[in-house]
């Protein structure tokens, strides 16, 4: 099943969660997010600024190609998703017990699993979080798309998406970072993937290039002119970012489809990615210690980095997996 999917698209949901990682890397680890505030950056230059306009879409896109395949509630799907996120919650607590009481000597502060300890419902990511919730209410989303009609449908989308990128967004009562908008974006992907239009490269290159332009002149205004509201700019649910989602979703389905083995092992286990550099990346300092590699040297040496992250965390996963596979293999020759 693996190879019958679109590598194309599988290398895409690779590249956006390496994506996601530079953009953590520059938004925690420059503290961009913090921008214009006490403590903050009281800067951004052209290039960070440039950077961080092309990587906000990362997360959409990829919720993209979720909506476009579909989710569906099945015992095995859940346990996919969910057993890697307990394997990478206790592992990533071990890790930072290590680095910060035995390495770094400073106290490691228990609550934070009290807090934290059922990861899947507490947000210990929020967008597994958001996702495993969207997996629970496929079945009612599956089953409300099939009896509606597209016209329907489509005005559901427009609704979702005033609320989602106007009045909310405005008022700033949400980033993106929810439940609302990524079920706003898988239920974009759904309607591509229902209404099967013929989308041409060119339009998905235009729908994309323009929000950037615009979106990147916006950034470089407000960085000259209202440093704190900068970062408000590069919330999830701004119009023009779900645009740029867009077109680079359009461009990869449109072109013509490949198979590689390789290109899908590569998404299959992209989210390790995620959960891996989310969960260590502030106690043991990656974010930082891969922002220092940017300033020291240049982009290309730290993207280089973050590639080399990026696969050393797909290759943790493949050996999770596998050992996964022979307890479940072991369990079920004991139970026969």
């Amino acid at each position: 099943m693996k190879n019958a999917r679109n590598s194309n698209v599988e290398l895409l949901r690779f590249l956006m969660m390496a994506g996601i990682c530079i953009w953590h890397v520059l938004v925690h680890g420059l503290n961009y997010k913090s921008l214009g505030a006490a403590g903050g950056p009281a800067e951004l230059p052209v290039i960070d600024a440039l950077l961080l306009v092309l990587l906000v879409p990362s997360t959409n896109t990829f919720m993209l190609i979720s909506g476009y395949y579909g989710i569906t509630l099945t015992k095995k799907k859940l346990i996919a998703i969910v057993s890697p996120v307990y394997f990478y919650f206790f592992v990533g607590i071990i890790v930072q017990y290590i680095f910060t009481k035995e390495i770094g000597g400073g106290n490691f502060e228990y609550k934070n699993i009290v807090l934290r300890i059922e990861p899947v419902s507490c947000k210990a990511w929020w967008f597994i979080t958001e996702y495993v919730t969207i997996m629970f209410l496929s079945p009612f989303i599956n089953e409300g798309i099939k009896s509606m009609t597209i016209k329907k449908f489509k005005y559901i989308l427009w609704g979702l998406l005033f609320i989602n990128c106007f009045g909310l967004y405005w008022s700033r009562e949400h980033t993106g970072s929810d439940l609302l908008n990524l079920l706003t974006i898988y239920l974009i992907g759904r309607y591509i993937k229902v209404t099967n239009a013929n989308y041409k490269p060119k339009f998905s290159f235009v729908i994309w290039f323009i929000p950037t332009i615009i979106l990147f002149a916006i950034v470089l205004v407000c960085s000259k002119f209202s440093l704190s509201h900068t970062f408000l700019t590069l919330n999830y649910c701004n119009p023009l970012i779900i645009l740029q989602s867009l077109g680079i979703f359009l461009f990869v389905v449109v072109i013509r489809e490949n198979r590689s083995a390789v290109c899908n092992s590569l998404g299959a286990h992209s989210l390790s990615i995620y959960l891996i550099t989310e969960s260590i990346g502030y106690t043991t300092g990656l974010y930082k210690n891969l922002a220092a590699i940017y300033k020291e040297y240049n982009i290309v040496v730290c993207l280089s980095a973050v590639l080399m992250a990026s696969f050393l965390c797909i290759i943790v996963d493949i050996c999770r997996r596998g050992l996964f596979v022979m307890l479940e293999q072991m369990i079920r020759k004991k139970s026969v």
